[in-house]
């Protein structure tokens, strides 16, 4: 159970301090040798010890709202820092998640080697890919499986399902949202004026109309 251990420790340790590097340098001297000596020097069990402190440190720094990665992260994308804390949270722990399940545990046991554990990692990544994720732009807006199944039980909700819409309209026009809305009020504009010319050419027209049968009216016999 070291490597487990390893990780799970390192990934509370970088979420609390919101460093991977910093954990990273707590983490090797304190924990390395003396797993080295626990295990009776299994090459197998240091390796995968390693490789835990390594994964946890990233996937804690990741998820924590402290971390400058975070913080970029939600400067970037001009959205709250809670908010983008709490979108990514599900991402993370699911790849924390299998990371215990296929690497850490079953190299730990001995069950294979810390090799053919990265390849069951991305095994299990690569059918989330496939069977739950979304395309960013798809023609129903939908989101993956999990983000589906939270608007299912969340009361503020109402940013999303716009966010529906607007992924529909960008498929639909195959340009940025942004775009495609200012075109769409441009037509609009356009519509609005073509509109306000015809009518004032056909009220010139019925006027020129009134002038003539007025001076035809007006004309001696």
């Amino acid at each position: 159970m070291l490597p487990t251990l390893s990780f799970i420790i390192a990934m509370i340790i970088a979420f609390a301090t919101g460093t991977s590097w910093g954990t990273m340098t707590i983490m090797f001297p304190l924990v390395l040798v003396p797993s080295y000596e626990a295990s009776g020097g299994n090459a197998n069990i240091f390796y995968g010890v390693t490789a835990g402190i390594l994964a946890g440190a990233v996937a804690g720094d990741h998820a924590s709202p402290i971390s400058d990665t975070t913080i970029l992260a939600s400067m970037a994308s001009e959205c709250t820092l809670l908010n983008h804390v709490k979108t990514q949270a599900p991402y993370a722990l699911l790849v924390a998640l299998w990371s215990v399940l296929v690497g850490t545990i079953p190299s730990g046991r001995g069950a294979y080697s810390s090799g053919i554990a990265a390849l069951m990692g991305f095994v299990a990544m690569l059918f989330h890919v496939v069977f739950t994720a979304e395309f960013a732009i798809n023609k129903t807006g939908r989101y993956d499986i999990f983000t589906e199944i939270y608007l299912r039980f969340a009361r503020e909700k109402d940013e999303l399902l716009q966010l529906k819409e607007d992924v529909k309209i960008a498929y639909e026009t195959g340009e940025p949202v942004e775009m495609a809305l200012k075109k769409s009020i441009t037509h609009e504009d356009t519509k609005d004026v073509s509109m306000s010319k015809t009518v004032v050419i056909d009220r010139i027209g019925v006027t020129e109309t009134n002038r003539s049968a007025t001076a035809h009216e007006c004309v001696p016999i």
